[in-house]
């Protein structure tokens, strides 16, 4: 808030036809704040990587309360990221994946989709002492086909099935 200090001010009075000044006090106020964005989006860039005895899981998951999860390695997405949504209506969203290198066994993100349900990107690996890998891009959008993109990040996924144990 910003206030103008006082000031005094003589302000004509008419007392029998004749001004007379009087003192007065004038303040002035106006408010101010930052300008906040209908649609804010902030995507995490942390890589996803698993490994374990035994079949692996490694993906991320975005839901539709605005938040992001990360793939424990038996599949649970119980990792936090952090929001992913600042500001706004997550039915305002619309999220791409696109795989720069390797490839995932789900991919719920191949195509632009609206996130009005949750949805993840995943890789399993289930052959012994054998590690999957996959490079990959997150774009946020703000229309179905064109629009703004809000936010993107690359990062990578890796889940590795360690040898079994004697």
């Amino acid at each position: 808030m910003i206030i103008v200090p006082k000031k005094n001010l003589y302000l004509p009075e008419r007392i029998w036809g004749r001004p007379k000044f009087q003192r007065g006090i004038v303040c002035a106020t106006a408010v101010y704040g930052p300008v906040i964005p209908a649609l804010s989006v902030s995507l995490s860039n942390t890589n996803n990587q698993n490994s374990r005895f035994g079949t692996c899981w490694a993906g991320v998951q975005y839901n539709t309360s605005g938040s992001e999860w990360g793939s424990t390695n038996v599949g649970n997405y119980t990792v936090a990221r952090g929001p992913w949504l600042d500001v706004g209506d997550v039915a305002d969203v619309w999220l791409i994946c696109t795989v720069n290198s390797g490839s995932l066994d789900t991919n719920e993100l191949s195509t632009r989709q609206q996130m009005s349900a949750t949805k993840k990107i995943e890789m399993i690996e289930g052959d012994y002492d054998t590690e999957q890998n996959a490079n990959v891009t997150v774009e946020a959008y703000d229309a179905a086909s064109g629009g703004t993109l809000l936010d993107d990040a690359t990062f990578n996924i890796s889940a590795f099935n360690e040898e079994e144990p004697p």
